[in-house]
């Protein structure tokens, strides 16, 4: 099943192994372009969903992959974080990646760039399939492949739900153009496969349903039937996609107990709604062509009180891309047809999603550039169309054939240009500070900005660049006093300054916000800086304030063990480490330090020693040497 050709459409190679081969050439191409984010480590979401994952280190995880919501972070029992987004197929991804190299970021980020890779042959294949040409399907598929607007998608690891659901919503349509071609035995198999293919590409993310629209249009304009017959084809060519898309939303129903996302925001109005869809496709479209900075820090569109000028380029922009669809279709030009309805209908999800308000009544809009991957295909498909329009004109074929290849190279530089800003959270938060620094305050979300601020900070304290951390946060607290995530961090920096002092005083300020629910991370802080001062009793009275918050936390038992111990209250020492092991029998640091505590008293010393020994046999030598010897000494005195 090969669209009809266009004016002018590519010439095919009749060498079967052509395609293969040059998809084959391309993917490793497209591979090692991303080769140097072996080396970097994880940003932005990757310490939750990968770093912090309990599940994803526990053979429970497998049971539940396919019943919980994306950034189920936690095995059977315990507590989770629920957003409603159902992407079992990311979750899968890096379960395996880590059953194979462990906790290693180089991993995860080498299989995304594998990813991307097969990505970009499997769309050269299908470009070959839709007649396009082999020359123009190398063309497209390579446009794609070396974009610099899929830097973000392919280096950030959690960022594989994009590159996944792109990966399978090509093998979708590739099953159905060749299923569509093909009879016997072999029609059921592309159909399994177009059916497969489809699903997981839902699981991996939601924009993965954009596979049925332009499955639709291939379905159509491969049919070389008419009038009802025609109708009755494409049912059968699209009845698996129709089949994966009801199974993936009574998988969604099931797992997340409801179809849609929470969501966090008020939405807008129909006024605001009016207003935003118009100006965000033309931003979104405009980025695909020319992602700028970190693409994390954009100035918002702002909801006005009547229509701008503004609003009304953009509608005249849409209106444009309207009559060029309409000219397209009358001139049969069907794979650039298909990639401008992709690039429009692959960007509504993450539309729908950002068109938010917020208290300060302006959009919401961090324009991620990772968003662009799998509507990013539509470009290849215009770019194959366009090339094949060339290739078919003697004269122009080898000009074209050279500016085609200057751009694929001038492209491939630009993404190598941008690979260094998703190194880490440092590299990239350091990156959208700088692109603050060109806009007035007032231009910028005040959240996008403590966003950036407190992560740059946290990024540059766990790179031992202290002073610069504080720097980054206290300009965060400047912006937003209220700010609870840059005051911890903020604290925490200085700490490690030793400037305890001020870190009892921000976290009185912290304290002061009822509204914070995590306050057992507060009077830790405060309890350690007074601990560090030799306040003894105004540190055990913030540590058993923190315990009380949160009960499971065997850092807050040892260190009111040794407030207590400093005020020379010893015997309530011992009851805050015995008050900690009731929470967590068996917890190694809690059991030695009772044994060294109750000291002189051996009917506890001696048998939480005993007890330290079998639950830590490979543990610290030197402790092993202490537990021992208090046994021995214990051991001894009963025997006089």
């Amino acid at each position: 099943m090969a669209l009809p050709a266009s004016d002018g459409g590519g010439e095919r190679d009749n060498r079967w192994y052509a395609a293969p081969v040059a998809a084959l050439l391309l993917v490793l191409l497209a591979t090692a372009l991303y080769l140097p984010t072996g080396e970097h480590g994880f940003t932005q979401d990757d310490h939750l969903l990968i770093g912090g994952s309990e599940a994803l280190r526990s053979t429970e995880g497998w049971a539940r992959l396919f019943v919980t919501d994306f950034f189920s972070r936690t095995t059977e029992g315990g507590s989770d974080i629920q957003v409603g987004y159902f992407r079992p197929m990311p979750r899968l991804s890096w379960m395996l990646t880590y059953a194979a190299a462990g906790l290693t970021p180089g991993a995860f980020h080498l299989v995304s760039a594998a990813l991307h890779g097969l990505t970009a042959g499997l769309l050269l294949l299908l470009l070959d399939a839709l007649g396009a040409g082999l020359l123009a399907a190398i063309a497209g598929a390579a446009i794609f492949a070396v974009h610099p607007a899929h830097a973000e998608a392919v280096q950030i690891v959690t960022a594989q739900s994009d590159v996944l659901a792109a990966l399978f919503a090509v093998l979708a349509w590739l099953a159905l153009v060749r299923g569509g071609a093909s009879a016997g035995w072999k029609r059921p198999v592309w159909a399994a496969l177009t059916f497969a293919a489809t699903l997981a590409a839902a699981l991996s993310k939601e924009v993965g349903l954009a596979v049925a629209p332009v499955a639709l249009l291939l379905a159509w304009w491969g049919s070389e039937q008419v009038g009802l017959a025609r109708l009755r084809s494409m049912a059968w060519r699209l009845a698996p996609v129709a089949a994966a898309t009801i199974v993936y939303f009574a998988m969604r129903l099931q797992a997340l107990h409801g179809l849609a996302a929470t969501g966090q925001h008020r939405a807008y109005g129909a006024f605001a709604y009016l207003f935003g869809l118009p100006v965000v496709l033309v931003d979104y479209l405009g980025l695909q062509f020319w992602p700028l900075g970190t693409a994390y820090l954009y100035p918002p569109i702002r909801v006005p009180e009547s229509l701008p000028l503004s609003w009304w380029l953009s509608v005249a922009v849409l209106v444009g891309l309207a009559y060029a669809l309409v000219r397209l279709v009358q001139a049969r030009a069907w794979l650039a047809v298909t990639g401008l309805v992709l690039l429009v209908v692959g960007q509504l999800p993450s539309m729908a999603f950002h068109l938010v308000r917020v208290p300060g009544g302006e959009t919401a809009l961090p324009f991620a550039s990772r968003w662009l991957y799998l509507p990013s295909l539509g470009l290849g498909l215009v770019a194959a169309e366009v090339m094949g329009w060339l290739v078919a004109r003697p004269r122009l074929r080898l000009g074209s054939g050279a500016v085609a290849a200057a751009m694929v190279m001038m492209l491939a530089a630009l993404t190598t240009i941008r690979l260094p800003l998703f190194a880490s959270d440092l590299t990239l938060m350091q990156a959208a500070v700088n692109d603050m620094a060109t806009w007035e305050s007032s231009d910028l979300p005040p959240d996008a900005k403590y966003y950036a601020l407190t992560t740059a900070g946290l990024a540059a304290m766990e790179q031992g660049r202290v002073d610069e951390a504080v720097g980054f946060l206290e300009a965060a607290l400047a912006d937003g006093p209220s700010n609870i995530r840059a005051l911890v961090n903020l604290s925490n920096a200085e700490l490690r300054r030793g400037n305890f002092a001020k870190v009892v005083t921000l976290m009185d300020r912290g304290l002061a916000q009822q509204f914070y629910r995590d306050r057992d991370d507060l009077f830790m802080l405060r309890g350690l800086a007074r601990l560090r001062l030799r306040q003894f009793a105004e540190a055990a009275a913030d540590f058993r304030e923190a315990v009380r918050f949160n009960a499971a936390v065997a850092d807050g038992y040892l260190l009111l063990a040794e407030s207590e111990q400093g005020a020379g209250a010893r015997e309530r020492a011992v009851a805050a480490l015995e008050q900690g092991l009731g929470v967590m029998p068996g917890e190694p640091r809690l059991l030695f330090n009772l044994g060294m505590s109750a000291g002189a008293d051996c009917a506890k010393a001696a048998p939480a020693m005993q007890r330290y020994l079998q639950v830590d046999p490979a543990g610290d030598p030197r402790r092993r040497t202490m537990a021992e010897a208090t046994m021995a000494r214990c051991a001894q005195g009963a025997g006089r």
